[in-house]
C-alpha cells in the first residue's frame, strides 16, 4: 500500500494498493465501492480493500487515516 495522508481540514489524501498475482485479472473492492488500484480524495477516516485475484484467493487490508 501506498498512502498519502490528508492534509489537515482537507480532503486530498489518497491510497494505491499493489498488488500482483500469476492468476489475473485482480479484483479490487473498496470499503467506499470503488473497484480500482487507488481511491483519492480522502478524508480522515477507516477504509479498507479486498483484493481478489481469478482463482478467488484474497487479501485484505484495512488503512487508518
Amino acid at each position: 500500500m501506498i498512502v498519502s495522508q490528508n492534509t489537515l481540514g482537507s480532503c486530498n489524501g489518497f491510497i494505491i494498493a499493489n498488488s500482483s498475482s500469476s492468476n489475473n485479472p485482480i479484483n479490487f473492492l473498496w470499503s467506499n465501492g470503488s473497484t480500482g488500484t487507488n481511491i483519492i480524495g480522502l478524508c480522515s477516516g477507516v477504509y479498507s480493500v479486498i483484493i481478489t485475484d481469478n482463482v478467488g484467493c484474497t487479501i485484505e487490508d484495512t488503512i487508518y487515516m
